[in-house]
């Protein structure tokens, strides 16, 4: 196995995949980062030189959203012909149509936590959680199997989906809450002074909730609006609908119909899969696969 990119996903895969037994080669642009991996025992071998991927069957890019289709064709100039290789991007349509490595597969686990870097990567990180897979009539179907294996080995739950499919949906329940959030902070700090300061000596749990993804990295919230504008503004504008109902409901006092409102928000929360709790921090120290 290869990863490029050894960041949260990078580092977290290269974590499981060594634990499973898997031979995995890692490549960063950081020596710092090398040298992390190879001291948790996530990599067998890490280098900041591209060609160490090329001893690898199937290779993960795990790199920022807009560098994903150039990482492909870089490597695409010296792997064999065979190797297969996904990629871990929010965003799949724009990438699958611009990817024409015939062993590429598109990928997107639904993992995370708020921090960054080798040094954040947990095991476990996608244990239980929605793998995507993308494939299209192009897909190679061996290709295919191979990154299916890898997936289900990591214990994650597999989907397979339409690219486009994929990009409407995670507009939805991942890019549009990441706006959404970031509002209600930005609506927060334009209150005035004193009442700003209070808020802030009140906000608890519920605020923290939910308002965690809207203080996440900005340049990854950018990347997911750039690289998938239309289906974010879609959900953008069916959340904006919804607001304005309830917001009429409540100026006109029409009780019964924001108690409606909650109900059906209630009703409709359990239908959205639970995340597990996510995974303790990995040990200190290394831990190579036999």
């Amino acid at each position: 196995m290869g990863i490029l990119g050894l960041g949260l996903i990078g580092g977290s895969l290269a974590l499981d995949l060594s634990q499973l037994g898997y031979q995995v080669l890692g490549v960063s642009l950081q020596t710092t980062t090398c040298a992390l991996a190879c001291q948790r025992g996530a990599v067998r071998v890490a280098s900041t030189d591209w060609q160490l991927l090329a001893g690898a069957d199937l290779i993960f890019v795990c790199v920022p959203l807009d560098q994903t289709v150039p990482s492909v064709a870089r490597l695409a100039e010296f792997l064999p012909e065979g190797v297969v290789i996904s990629d871990v991007a929010s965003v799949k349509a724009d990438i699958v149509a611009h990817c024409s490595w015939p062993w590429f597969v598109g990928g997107h686990p639904m993992a995370g936590t708020a921090q960054q870097g080798m040094g954040a990567a947990v095991q476990g990180l996608f244990r239980d959680r929605p793998y995507v897979l993308t494939p299209t009539v192009m897909t190679d179907p061996e290709a295919l199997i191979s990154v299916q294996m890898a997936v289900q080995d990591l214990g994650a739950k597999l989907v397979l989906t339409d690219p486009v499919a994929h990009d409407r949906a995670v507009a939805l329940v991942s890019h549009a809450p990441v706006f959404v959030s970031a509002a209600l902070l930005l609506a927060g700090v334009q209150a005035d002074t004193e009442l700003l300061g209070l808020a802030r000596q009140l906000a608890s749990t519920g605020f923290a909730d939910t308002t965690r993804i809207g203080g996440g990295n900005p340049e990854l919230g950018l990347l997911m609006a750039r690289h998938n504008r239309a289906q974010v503004l879609v959900s953008l504008a069916a959340y904006q609908t919804q607001l304005q109902k309830l917001h009429q409901a409540i100026t006109e006092e029409d009780w019964a119909q924001v108690v409606q409102a909650l109900q059906t928000s209630q009703r409709v929360r359990g239908e959205f899969s639970p995340l597990p709790p996510a995974p303790p921090p990995y040990p200190a120290g290394p831990r190579r696969a036999e």
